[in-house]
């Protein structure tokens, strides 16, 4: 129907723009993005917990669910209910239980509230079954017990595995007690008076985690329940933890791959300290994980994070090595042996091995690893080597000596960053051979590029060659126009007669472009301009194929790192030696600003669908 045509429209549209961002809301027909802000450096003075009512917790004989049970016994908590999907024996049995009893252990929970002066009630029932909880609390107020004052759902079960492998019961099993789990204690509790109703989420939920699709996505749903139940005036607090040193995180297998990253656990006693002053806070939702400045910065590239980077945070993170762009630097003799070095060192670190044990002939599956730790690999590679990469595609390579011959490829395609692609473009001996056209659509900022490249390299590039004389490209030469991309029959003439001439389709964000052509043709108008000029030139680099054509993205050079200037001319190919005048910084801020583009109209689909072709 029409409304799943225009919820598809707006799924298209979202995916259009979003670029690196990972989080994107539409409501009322604007785009909103996330960004996380740090914590307003409030005294730690912890919520108080009155001895009125009760205090349920979920998960309450899990580490952190008696951890929280604990803690608000400490800070002035009188009645508890445990929640949990095992039974705690009757008290005439307790003093006769073996050491060895799997209840033994609740038992003694029990008792140790209790030696603090609690009331504790246990709850035997899986949070996720509707029925039974409801049956709980029917016989709970029946019994004139206190009303519930707090919720505290730390109830979670995980079951890690690569997306590709993921069942139905794992999906299930993970999103029970997040989903079900949290709406049933939402719907049902919605007429007690509560103080609390705090939610043990996950930073999977904010930030994704390796093998953990089904846990992130329940637990962003805690995140949603939250504000919700805000907006609707009542208590809520969503907590996105990182690893604990207690709980479903302290796993052999999760605390090596935690160190792999450098990350840390957060200690029980300073977790309960940091959940009580979110409380007194009157927080929504915040992230608690253990960062370092340096890994702050290495992930200040997520969009989610970047106001989280302090300016000496961003002087630590310039300082990361671009290992791609090193290694497109070095002769391509020695690429191949660069790049399997990388490998090697990713994979030993993955594996807990040194680069010297990675044997190159072997496979990645042979080698030990599995989905999550190739998924892991997939990541720090992409990151590290400046390129995108496909975990499906890791798995199919047969050696390790394969993955770096593929990885390489990869590289030498980079684009911007790449001062010498493998795949050159243009042959020597062709007419034109040398020169380069610089094409874009108008509204794409060239007027400033060409300034800047003329200042800096004026006896190559032309700004007064005329094109249609005959001997117009006899001497190698670099021409910027945003002409010939409106007329497809001028520029499929002029590159026939130059066979040699190498074409680079410089493209500027479409909001951008349209948002400048918007002042003096209105909207429409300007995509329609856009629209045709670039797909004039996606149909020419069709025609010419790799060899004589490329694309560049201006955003890319901009927000590269290295000066845009400096990168377009290693990417035209033009030599130092036809260099020498003075480097004219262009206006990032300007030219690279899609996001502060104001559009009146939504963009036309068939604006969408050239976009999408360039990667926007």
């Amino acid at each position: 129907g029409a409304g799943a045509a225009d919820e598809e429209a707006v799924v298209v549209d979202l995916l259009t723009v979003a670029g690196n961002e990972t989080w994107l809301a539409r409501r009322c027909g604007e785009t909103f993005v996330a960004r996380l802000r740090p914590a307003p450096p409030e005294a730690a003075v912890g919520a108080p917990i009155g001895k009125a009512g009760a205090h349920l917790v979920t998960g309450g004989f899990g580490a952190l669910g008696l951890a929280t049970a604990r803690a608000l016994v400490e800070r002035g908590a009188r009645r508890l209910i445990l929640v949990g999907r095992s039974a705690v024996p009757p008290r005439t049995s307790w003093s006769t239980l073996a050491a060895d009893d799997p209840a033994r252990a609740r038992v003694d929970a029990v008792r140790a509230l209790e030696e603090l002066g609690a009331t504790v009630h246990v709850a035997a029932l899986d949070i996720a079954d509707r029925a039974a909880l409801a049956r709980f609390l029917d016989e709970y107020r029946a019994a004139g017990w206190p009303a519930i004052r707090g919720v505290f759902h730390a109830a979670g079960v995980l079951r890690d595995r690569s997306i590709s492998d993921m069942t139905d019961d794992d999906v299930e099993g993970a999103l029970a007690p997040k989903v079900a789990g949290t709406w049933n204690l939402h719907e049902l509790l919605a007429e007690e008076p509560l103080d609390a109703f705090v939610m043990f989420a996950s930073a999977a939920g904010l930030l994704g985690s390796p093998g953990q699709a089904n846990y992130a996505a329940g637990n962003a749903f805690m995140d949603g329940v939250a504000h919700l139940r805000r907006a609707g005036g009542r208590a809520a607090l969503s907590v996105d933890w990182g690893a604990w040193t207690a709980g479903m995180a302290d796993r052999d297998d999760l605390e090596r791959q935690r160190g792999r990253q450098g990350q840390h656990a957060i200690g029980v006693d300073s977790g309960m300290a940091l959940l009580f002053d979110l409380l007194a806070a009157d927080a929504v939702q915040a992230l608690v994980m253990p960062m370092t400045q340096t890994q702050l910065s290495a992930s200040s590239a997520s969009p989610l994070l970047s106001q989280l980077v302090t300016t000496s945070d961003s002087v630590v993170a310039s300082e990361h090595r671009d290992r791609g762009a090193e290694i497109l630097a070095a002769p391509v003799a020695e690429r191949g042996a660069l790049v399997l070095e990388v490998t090697r060192t990713r994979i030993g670190a993955v594996l807990g091995l040194q680069a010297d044990a990675v044997e190159p002939q072997i496979g990645l599956v042979a080698l030990g690893l599995d989905s999550i730790m190739i998924v892991e690999l997939t990541t720090k590679l992409s990151v590290e080597m400046g390129i995108g990469l496909n975990p499906r595609e890791m798995f199919e390579e047969p050696s390790v000596q394969t993955l770096a011959a593929t990885l390489l490829a990869a590289l030498e395609h980079r684009g911007a960053l790449a001062g010498e692609a493998a795949g050159s473009i243009g042959a020597a001996d062709a007419a034109g051979a040398g020169s380069t056209l610089v094409l874009a659509a108008p509204g794409s900022g060239l007027a400033a590029v060409r300034a800047a490249l003329l200042a800096a390299a004026p006896t190559v590039v032309r700004d007064d060659l005329d094109m249609a004389a005959p001997d117009a490209f006899a001497q190698a030469a670099v021409v910027l126009d945003e002409e010939l991309a409106g007329d497809p029959a001028a520029l499929a003439a002029l590159v026939d007669a130059w066979p040699g001439l190498r074409v680079l389709h410089l493209v500027r964000h479409p909001f951008a472009a349209v948002a400048e052509l918007a002042g003096t043709s209105g909207q429409r108008a300007a995509e329609d301009t856009w629209r045709q000029a670039n797909g004039n030139l996606l149909d020419l680099a069709e025609q010419l194929g790799p060899d004589r054509a490329r694309m560049t993205r201006l955003e890319d050079l901009i927000e590269s790192g290295e000066d845009p200037v400096v990168t377009l001319l290693d990417v035209l190919g033009i030599a130092d030696a036809a260099t020498g005048g003075p480097v004219v910084p262009l206006d990032r801020e300007r030219l690279g600003g899609w996001r502060a583009a104001v559009l009146t109209e939504r963009p036309a689909r068939a604006l969408r669908s050239i976009a999408d072709e360039l990667g926007y």
